[in-house]
This record gives C-alpha cells, sequence and structure tokens, in this order.
C-alpha cells in the first residue's frame, strides 16, 4: 500500500562454451556458477526516492563476487530533478582471458594464457535536470570510476577446458581510472527548432600501484590532463 518495491532472484548457471573470451583464438568453457540479488526501492511518488540492491555469488572454479548499490533521485520542486548513485563491486579468483602470446612448443603457434583475476571498481555518478521554461532546459552528468585489476596463477590454455601452470610469467596489475561529464543546455527558440550547447570533459589516466588508497586514487584522476570538447548543434524546421 505504500508503493515500496522489492525485488529478489536467484539464478544458477550450468558452464557454457563461448566462443569470445579468448578473443579470437577458440572455444572456452565457461564455468557454472550461482547469482543472489536482492533490490528494494521507495515510493517513486515522492519527492525523494531510494533505492538499494545488493547480491552476490561463485562459481565452481572458487571465484566469488558481490556488489552493492545505492541510488537517491531528489526532486524538491517540480522543475528540478537531481539523482546521486553509488556503486562498489568486488570479484575474488575469477578464472579470465589475459593475452594471446606466440608459443614455439604447440601447433597452432598462438596460445592463450588465463590467470585468476581479481577486480575492485567503484563508481560515482550524479544527474541533474533543470527545467527553466518549456523551451528551456540543463543537463548535467558526471561519472567517475576507478578499477583496481590483479593477477595471480597463469597457466597456458591446452583445449577449452584444461590448463597447465605457466611459471615465469607475469602481467602487471593496474589501476584504471576515468571521469566523464557532460552539460548540454536545449534551447527550442522556434517550434520545432533546437539549438544544443554540449560541453564534455573527459579524463582518464592509468597506473600500476593497486595498494593504493581511494582517495589518492581519485587524486591521481583529477590531477591528469582532461580532454573538454565544445559542440553546437542547431536545426532549423523549414516548415515553419
Amino acid at each position: 500500500m505504500n508503493y515500496w518495491n522489492i525485488n529478489g532472484s536467484v539464478g544458477i548457471d550450468f558452464g557454457k562454451y563461448d566462443d569470445r573470451e579468448t578473443r579470437g583464438n577458440g572455444w572456452y568453457r565457461k564455468p557454472g556458477g550461482r547469482q543472489i540479488e536482492l533490490e528494494i526501492s521507495t515510493d517513486p511518488r515522492r519527492n525523494i526516492v531510494a533505492k538499494l540492491e545488493a547480491g552476490g555469488g561463485n562459481d565452481t572454479r572458487n571465484a566469488t563476487d558481490y556488489a552493492i548499490e545505492g541510488e537517491l533521485q531528489i526532486k524538491p520542486v517540480s522543475n528540478i530533478a537531481l539523482e546521486i548513485g553509488l556503486q562498489y563491486s568486488e570479484t575474488e579468483r575469477k578464472w579470465a582471458w589475459v593475452e594471446n602470446i606466440m608459443d614455439p612448443v604447440i601447433t597452432p603457434s598462438v596460445t592463450s594464457i588465463f590467470a585468476e583475476r581479481s577486480t575492485r571498481e567503484w563508481d560515482i555518478t550524479l544527474r541533474g535536470s533543470f527545467v527553466f521554461t518549456q523551451a528551456l532546459t540543463l543537463q548535467a552528468y558526471v561519472q567517475t570510476f576507478i578499477a583496481q585489476q590483479e593477477f595471480g596463477q597463469f597457466a597456458k590454455m591446452l583445449s577449452s577446458e584444461e590448463f597447465t601452470p605457466l611459471s615465469g610469467y607475469t602481467k602487471a596489475n593496474k589501476n584504471e581510472l576515468a571521469l566523464n561529464s557532460n552539460l548540454v543546455l536545449r534551447w527550442e527558440y522556434l517550434p520545432g527548432s533546437t539549438l544544443f550547447f554540449v560541453w564534455s570533459h573527459v579524463r582518464n589516466n592509468e597506473n600500476n600501484l593497486t595498494d593504493k588508497l581511494l582517495s589518492n586514487n581519485i587524486s591521481d584522476l583529477f590531477s591528469t590532463v582532461s580532454d573538454n570538447t565544445l559542440i553546437l548543434k542547431i536545426s532549423y524546421w523549414i516548415g515553419y
């Protein structure tokens, strides 16, 4: 009766053959797994709407993962809407492709390297829309994304389901940092005729220090040189 919503799901995957994981080097048999998710959200008619979602699972190769996501929508007045979303996810020991290398020992000479991959991801998203008049609106979008990636237990793929340990092989761990933002001003200066002014701001960075604190990664991201793009688009309805 209060218009709250609760969703839950349970999934079982019995595994499957995948021709994409090896990036063109044959079939790979993905392990089966289990997943559970739960989501709860408040009354969407209200000026403040909240949503919380959590889930996790594992697979038959002992990989585990979980994620938690929160979202808050605020509509202080009828012409303004604000939204903030926070998400954190973590995966441990997922068996995954690393790269394809030349191997003179086997035929064909290209072999795929796999490893246990552990990742941690942070995603912060902000959205806003402002309706000044029916003909004039402003929309803003900002996303900060940080991913830490580590590899271990390397192995060489012999067949879609067989692997042999690979000694002496290393792969640099890394952090991937990204900031994407857009500001869009829309003006319908005549019925059917519209002007769009867009400012796009992008920052990308990458480092190999996966033990760094989240605050240090954010500092590295904002110290990166940015790419800024300005776009002006004008359309005119000839039939007016």
